[in-house]
C-alpha cells in the first residue's frame, strides 16, 4: 500500500471501516430450513467482481465498466438464497442488511479527542534521507 519508495503505510488506527452487515434472525433461518452458510454462499454467488474492458461497435470503441457488486443494503436484501417449490427465499425474508462498520477494536486519542493515526514506516534497508 502507498506510493512512496521505501515507505510502508499500514492501515490506519482509530477509524471505522465501512462494511455491509447482514443481520440474520435464527428463527426465520430455521423456518426456511437454512443455515448461515447458505446465506454466505448466496452472497458470494451474487456479488461477483468482473473485470471491465473495451468494446468495439462499428468504428467506435467504448469503455465497459460492469456494475457487478451490490452497493446498497436494498440490493443485498434482494439476493435469493434458495428456490423452494418455485418460490425464492430472499435475504430480506430471513433478516436485513445494514450499511454499517466493522467491529472496532481500537481507539486513538490526541489531546483527549478521538482521532485517526496513520503511521508511515521506513522499509528495512532503505535510506531515510
Amino acid at each position: 500500500m502507498g506510493g512512496l519508495k521505501g515507505v510502508q503505510i499500514p492501515h490506519p488506527f482509530g477509524g471505522k471501516f465501512r462494511q455491509m452487515m447482514i443481520y440474520v434472525d435464527p428463527d426465520k433461518l430455521r423456518a426456511h430450513h437454512l443455515s448461515p452458510s447458505d446465506v454466505v454462499d448466496a452472497v458470494h454467488r451474487a456479488n461477483l467482481v468482473l473485470a471491465g474492458g473495451t468494446m468495439k461497435l462499428g468504428g467506435t470503441e467504448y469503455q465497459v465498466h460492469p456494475v457487478n457488486t451490490l452497493p446498497t443494503p436494498e440490493g443485498i436484501n434482494d439476493i435469493p438464497i434458495v428456490v423452494r417449490d418455485g418460490k425464492p427465499v430472499f435475504i430480506r425474508d430471513i433478516g436485513y442488511t445494514k450499511d454499517d462498520a466493522a467491529l472496532q477494536y481500537n481507539i486513538v486519542r490526541v489531546n483527549g479527542n478521538r482521532s485517526v493515526y496513520c503511521p508511515l514506516l521506513r522499509e528495512p534497508g532503505e535510506n531515510t534521507i
